[in-house]
Order: C-alpha cells, then sequence, then structure tokens
C-alpha cells in the first residue's frame, strides 16, 4: 500500500468529535460585523485556552463551560476540539481548522467570516480543476442532520472526519475524504 493509501486509511479511521461553540465576535456601530482582521474569538478549547464566549452558544444548544474551566470543558466531555459558529448560528470554522461539508455529491463551504486557510485554498482550486461540485452556503447546526458528511482540514491534512458536532451525528463519507486528498495532492510542486 502507498504512503498516501497508508495516510488515507488512518485518517479515514480517526473520526473527531467537535462540541459547537459560538465565536465572540463584536459588532460595529453599524451593526455589522468588523474586518476578518479586527474581530477576536473567545471559546472553550482544549486547543485554545480562552475565556468562554460571552455570546453564548446557538439557541437550544448547552453552554460547553457551566460550571468548568473552559480550557477542559469539551474534552473532558469527550470533544476533540470545538467548532465555531457566527452569531447569526453560521458555521464558520474550527480552532485551528477549516470546515468542510458534504452532501453527497457537492463540496459545501461555510459561507461565514473566517480565515481561509492555505490547505483549504489548495483544496478548493484542485476540486475545481478536478470537476468535483463544490458550493458556498450558510450551513447551521439545524442543517447537520441533512449533511452526508463533515471534515476538518489545515496545513497538517487536507481532511479529517468529523463524526459528531455536539450531539448530532455526523455520517461517514469515505468517498468525499477520497476526493479532499485527491484535490490536495493534484497540487503541483513547485520549485523556487
Amino acid at each position: 500500500m502507498s504512503t498516501a493509501a497508508s495516510t488515507q486509511s488512518a485518517e479515514a479511521r480517526t473520526r473527531a468529535r467537535f462540541l459547537c461553540t459560538a465565536a465572540n465576535m463584536p459588532s460595529t456601530s453599524n451593526g455589522s460585523s468588523p474586518r476578518p482582521d479586527a474581530r477576536r474569538r473567545e471559546t472553550a478549547s482544549a486547543r485554545s485556552p480562552a475565556r468562554c464566549p460571552q455570546s453564548g452558544t446557538a439557541p437550544g444548544w448547552p453552554d460547553p463551560c457551566a460550571g468548568r474551566s473552559p480550557a477542559t470543558a469539551p474534552v473532558r466531555d469527550g470533544f476533540d476540539d470545538a467548532a465555531f459558529i457566527d452569531r447569526r448560528g453560521r458555521f464558520s470554522e474550527a480552532t485551528i481548522w477549516n470546515l468542510a461539508f458534504w452532501d453527497g455529491d457537492s463540496v459545501l463551504w461555510p459561507d461565514a467570516e473566517m480565515l481561509t486557510g492555505t490547505t483549504m485554498g489548495i483544496v478548493r482550486r484542485q476540486l475545481t480543476r478536478l470537476g468535483v461540485p463544490q458550493r458556498t452556503q450558510e450551513i447551521t447546526p439545524a442543517d447537520l442532520p441533512t449533511l452526508a458528511g463533515a471534515v476538518v482540514m489545515n496545513s497538517w491534512t487536507p481532511g479529517i472526519a468529523v463524526h459528531q458536532i455536539n450531539s448530532v451525528p455526523v455520517p461517514e463519507a469515505p468517498r468525499f475524504l477520497q476526493l479532499l486528498h485527491q484535490a490536495y495532492e493534484a497540487e503541483p510542486l513547485t520549485t523556487p
């Protein structure tokens, strides 16, 4: 088995559980969100020991920090990391990850303010080149039961499956993971 196939197999078996929490994004005087470089994120996360979100969580979702240390609350509850939702209830990104979702045919990118990662840019560019359908749309916690898969990605990997966000299970999507890895590996290497 090739190294790439071995890596894909290992990552396909590693399925993460994410806690959904709100990013505390201050509003400007006219009520709009600030520029991405001006925002401040506060969330409960094992990898980001910050204060609990003052803006709370999405309606109907539990407060991840209630009576606990914000740095360890998600891990103690069995979560691997935290995914952010904005003030409008839309998924944006995770602590050190970009999010991507799958509807069974198309890659869905969150329509919300986020820091676009290098790997996300590579994957999007190569998915387009490969003819894989993709679109940007608002994705909320209420949409989770209708989705066919979810991943996180960053400079370490073009995709790790997320199998649960809060108490909502997310289906396995091996074809989705394979497409993301294929797209990433299609990026040509360049020399200076």
